[in-house]
């Protein structure tokens, strides 16, 4: 068993994105990399997300975009 400290790195395999009002994204292949370099997959739910409510709400796996 490998455990990481940390992480000290996400990575998504999107570079960018773009949505508009009241739209949704999917989250997918998230990975955490730890100060070692060893990598492990991550779900949505196993981050402690922080981010302007006013942009929108992460529900599930998804991210859902505010109509403001």
């Amino acid at each position: 068993v490998k455990v990481i400290e940390g992480p000290y790195e996400l990575r998504m395999e999107t570079e960018s994105i773009n949505i508009g009002k009241n739209e949704k994204f999917k989250f997918d292949h998230l990975k955490g990399i730890g100060e070692k370099g060893f990598a492990i997959d991550l779900n949505v739910e196993d981050i402690e997300w922080s981010y302007d409510r006013n942009l929108g709400e992460i529900d599930g796996e998804y991210f859902i975009s505010s109509d403001v």
